[in-house]
């Protein structure tokens, strides 16, 4: 039984074993760390599941083999299986428990550390029994343990960044001391080399700030970096830590000569905002690792939040310099100026711009009020203090306009005045606040803005105001009185209701094109009334912009000009066509003529001209009157239009004288049919009231373009061929030819050499002898002007007195002619040869107003006696104008000038008038002599003159005497004085004081 009961415990001991040995197991499969056991030879015997899974022997059956032979089977960790078994030696030799860190790498890339501890057992003899293996994963210990380390080395570092961050020198300095302080940190391994770059956001660029050993070469180069250029602009672009642990290719180009170096460029932000970047230099081939990244990054968000404070601060201290700056600007824009007053006191804190405004140059900004009653006029004084008193007393603000004169200027300012009453705070004084504004030009500006509406609404021009979208805001009365609309019926309404239907769409798009380009159109238009009839306007659309350049209004001012069109149409009718005819005038003929003439030359085809007077025109003028005349005129001018049947092409050029043109002629032929038909036309009786009037014209035809290419040299040359018509009996028609032309070219060039004559001094006197018909003797000259030109030939008096005439040159002739025959004069008289000179007055001499004077001055200045000269006037000079000749030869007398009437006969004499000519001698024209004694009629009119003259107590001169018989028959009827080549030709001087001699 004892047996029994001893077998008995015995089972159920071994069951409490094996029960304790399933919960042994268990726990051996169910812990994280790894167990493992081994036999004395290193062999192993058991190993929970953790341990298997670490070195991936799952599947393998690992019992009874080494560390050595397991490696086989794992060899991504014979290392460590190398590295247990020389531990586990040690744990042998040592005999006792052993504890190391083993660090083991898995394949993918993690390293491991295990906390290992290794317990040997020994048999009772101390052989080797078995080894206990047992491990714990601490690699998060250690990292954790690292990181606190490294957090502490960094704090520390940050403190001393942050502890010059704040000190009192400028930002430069103190990143310059906090880059040093970076590159003594012993747990990094940067080169004392680097530098610090600002972001500059208007080049999108980083600039050089601060460095630390850079060469000067490199200086240059980095001194300014383009983002995503070199690696710094590159991190600053990416906004990233960039890592290099040699120089780049990009590097090696730009620094070939720096030696090898790796880099750190880290990005300096703030809140998402590059301020900069951070670049480190270290040796090449330096491998980064976390502590460094995660420290830059922390040195990353530092810096950005000191230079952002700096930043900030900057900002900060500008935008308060710049508000004090505007509220100074502000009150002097503004013309604005405060102050503090304490009545009690009577002090007055000023601000700078108030002093400004009274003109008192100081840097105290405290007066005393009656220094500042002193600048408001007088008449304001009152009123200034009134209010002071009433806001001091009621503590209510009240507002006044003043006028003051400042301190220096004679010029009175009108000012508005703010006062408000401020209490004590915290026991302090009470005083009143006050503002003063230079309201001048606001005020003076408010009286034009008057102006400006009193214009507005009494304007006889319509104005139209616009918004910008064309929206009618304001019209004035003058609108409504030439539109028709009244105000109510056009506000809010386009413009465009005024539209007439005479302007196509391209023409207001191209205003509208003017105004938004050129911000104004200005010109005529049409637009339509409200009862619906168009008229013309003229309009000027204005843009108003505001300070920003954007169009706000329009303004839109027009005038009717209804009644300046119908002007302006009447006035070009006047300017263009001939009054009398209705026929286009010369200006208008000339300018179709030019562009008919252009028209030909691009087209290579021809023209004709017609140009026609009527002969003796004057005579129906003369005769009849000037009203018949003009009913000729307007007759001629119907029949022509008839028979041209082109009234545009017709034209009265002046007077008596119409032109025709005809274009794209096919032959000449059409020409000369066209002038027969005109001359037929014209030849036909004009009955004018009684009158049966016939007449003749004369005309003359050009070519183009073979008598000239331009309007006038065509009209000219087609007057020529006319005036040839008239030499050849009238009544006719010429062609012209450039024969024609030769007669006017020697006239233009003799015109040419006319005016250079007088100063090349290549005019002469003649004196042709009078002689006493009863003594034989001369007493008398008349002095001749010729001219011998450049080429030393004479040209005749004929060719260029008439010249000189038409030109006005006649005047400075006749002075010159006068200048040298009183000198000539004086000249005889020295020589004992007394005698006197006549001297020829041409028409246009005569009407000079200063004649007298000149001629008296003259003759004064030679000391000669005035009966030694005298004035030859023809008797149509005299007769053109009889009331003002006779006065004129008055003066001549009573300055003692002999006058004499020359060519005597030949023109309508009036024996009224010259008996009231205060004259000296007639002169009987050489046509009258000439036909004696042959001539019955000249020998008559011969007698009946030098009958007359001796009734009229006048002496007479026969000139152009050149035979005997002429001589003979003017002494038998006691003719006074002789003149002719009978006796001498005109001669020079010398040679007449030699002939006054013999």
């Amino acid at each position: 039984m004892a047996d029994i009961k001893d077998l008995d415990t015995i089972l159920r001991e071994l069951s409490k074993f094996r029960q304790s040995e399933e919960r042994l197991r268990t726990l051996f499969e169910a812990t994280p760390d790894v167990v493992c056991f081994k036999d004395g030879e290193g062999r192993w015997l058991e190993a929970n599941s953790a341990y298997l899974s670490l070195f991936r022997l799952e599947n393998i059956d690992f019992r009874g083999k080494r560390d050595s032979e397991l490696a086989q089977y794992s060899p991504h960790f014979k290392d460590a299986f190398l590295t247990s078994e020389k531990i586990d030696e040690i744990a042998w030799k040592r005999g006792k428990l052993t504890r190391s860190q083993e660090y083991i790498s898995c394949p993918d890339g993690e390293t491991l550390v295990f906390d290992v501890y290794k317990i040997p057992i020994f048999n009772p003899d101390g052989s080797r029994k078995g080894l206990v293996v047992f491990g714990r994963d601490v690699t998060e210990l250690i990292r954790a343990q690292d990181s606190l380390k490294s957090q502490g080395r960094h704090l520390e570092v940050i403190n001393a960044i942050l502890s010059l961050a704040w000190e009192n020198m400028p930002l430069k300095e103190r990143m310059k001391r906090i880059l040093k302080t970076i590159f003594t940190i012993p747990w990094l391994s940067f080169e004392s080399k680097g530098a610090i770059f600002l972001y500059d956001h208007k080049s999108r660029s980083l600039k050089l700030f601060v460095h630390k050993d850079l060469e000067e070469k490199l200086q240059h180069i980095c001194e300014e970096i383009e983002l995503g250029k070199c690696i710094c602009g590159q991190a600053a672009l990416k906004r990233e830590i960039i890592f290099c642990d040699h120089i780049t290719k990009e590097h090696d180009i730009r620094h070939s000569t720096m030696p090898d170096h790796g880099h750190y460029v880290v990005p300096i932000e703030f809140k998402g905002e590059l301020l900069g970047v951070l670049c480190l230099y270290f040796q090449a081939g330096h491998k980064k690792n976390d502590e460094e990244l995660k420290f830059l990054e922390t040195l990353s968000k530092v810096l950005g939040q000191i230079l952002s404070y700096e930043i900030n601060r900057k900002h900060m201290e500008d935008a308060l310099k710049r508000s004090k700056t505007h509220l100074v600007n502000a009150q002097r824009l503004a013309r604005l100026g405060s102050f503090e007053l304490n009545p009690d006191t009577g002090r007055i804190i000023c601000s700078e711009g108030l002093l400004r405004l009274i003109g008192k140059e100081t840097t105290d900004p405290e007066i005393k009020l009656d220094e500042f009653l002193e600048i408001i006029c007088e008449k304001d004084r009152k009123t200034f203090l009134e209010a002071i008193h009433r806001v001091w007393e009621k503590r209510e603000p009240l507002s006044l306009d003043l006028k003051i004169k400042p301190i220096g200027h004679v010029q009175v300012k009108q000012i508005h005045c703010e006062l408000v009453f401020s209490p004590s705070i915290e026991g302090g004084s009470q005083y009143i606040t006050g503002t003063i504004q230079d309201v001048t030009a606001l005020r003076h500006n408010e009286k034009q803005l008057e102006l400006a509406t009193k214009i507005f609404e009494n304007s006889i021009e319509g104005i139209t105001i616009t918004d910008k979208h064309g929206t009618i805001l304001m019209v004035n009365p003058a609108f409504s009185r030439i539109t028709g609309y009244s105000p109510e019926e056009v506000i809010g309404k386009n413009p465009r209701i005024l539209k007439s239907d005479r302007h196509s769409p391209e023409f207001y798009k191209k205003m509208w094109d003017d105004i938004l380009e050129k911000g104004q159109w200005s010109g005529e238009i049409w637009n339509r009334r409200k009862n619906g009839q168009a008229y013309p306007e003229h309009l000027t659309i204005t843009a108003i912009k505001d300070s920003n350049g954007e169009i706000t209004n329009y303004i839109a001012l027009f005038h009717d000009i209804s009644e300046i069109k119908e002007m302006r149409e009447s006035l070009d009718f006047q300017i263009n066509y001939d009054a009398l005819t209705g026929l286009a005038n010369r200006q208008l003929f000339t300018d179709r003529l030019n562009l008919a003439v252009r028209h030909a030359q691009s087209h290579n085809e021809k023209l004709a001209i017609l140009l026609f007077d009527i002969d003796d025109f004057r005579l129906i003028n003369e005769g009849i009157g000037y009203n018949v005349g003009d009913k000729i005129l307007q007759e001629m001018a119907r029949r022509l239009t008839k028979c041209i049947g082109r009234s545009d092409t017709v034209a009265r050029l002046g007077g008596d004288e119409f032109a025709v043109f005809l274009d794209s002629l096919s032959n000449n032929e059409d020409v000369l049919n066209l002038s027969k038909k005109i001359l037929e036309a014209m030849a036909n009786p004009f009955r004018i009231g009684d009158h049966n009037i016939r007449l003749t014209i004369s005309m003359g035809v050009t070519f183009f373009p073979y008598d000239g290419r331009e309007a006038e040299e065509l009209i000219k040359n087609a007057e020529i061929a006319m005036y040839k018509s008239k030499e050849h009996g009238k009544n006719a028609l010429h062609i012209f030819t450039p024969q024609m032309n030769e007669k006017i070219k020697r006239r233009i060039q003799l015109e040419e050499k006319l005016h250079k004559a007088l100063e090349n001094e290549e005019f002469r006197i003649f004196f042709q002898p009078k002689i006493n018909i009863k003594s034989g003797r001369i007493e008398g000259a008349e002095a001749l002007i010729r001219w011998q030109n450049d080429q030393g030939d004479l040209v005749s008096p004929g060719e260029f007195i008439s010249i000189a005439e038409e030109t006005g040159l006649i005047i400075s002739i006749g002075e010159w002619v006068l200048e040298k025959v009183c000198s000539q004069v004086r000249l005889w008289r020295q020589q004992g040869i007394d005698i006197h000179v006549a001297i020829n007055l041409s028409p246009r001499q005569f009407r000079d107003k200063e004649l007298v004077k000149k001629i008296h001055r003259v003759v004064s200045s030679n000391g000669i006696p005035a009966d030694c000269i005298a004035l030859e006037i023809t008797e149509g000079v005299v007769m053109d104008d009889e009331e003002n000749a006779i006065s004129l030869l008055r003066r001549f007398k009573e300055i003692g000038i002999r006058l004499s009437m020359d060519d005597f006969g030949t023109g309508y004499s009036s024996l009224y008038y010259l008996k009231q000519f205060p004259i000296d001698e007639l002169k009987i024209d050489r046509s009258f002599v000439m036909g004696i004694p042959d001539k019955q009629d000249s020998k008559a009119i011969t007698t009946a003159i030098i009958s007359l003259a001796k009734s009229l107590r006048l002496e007479t001169v026969a000139e152009g005497v050149e035979t005997e018989e002429q001589l003979e028959f003017l002494k038998r009827l006691n003719c006074d004085m002789v003149q002719g080549y009978l006796f001498s030709p005109p001669i020079p001087a010398e040679e007449f004081t030699n002939l006054v001699k013999k």
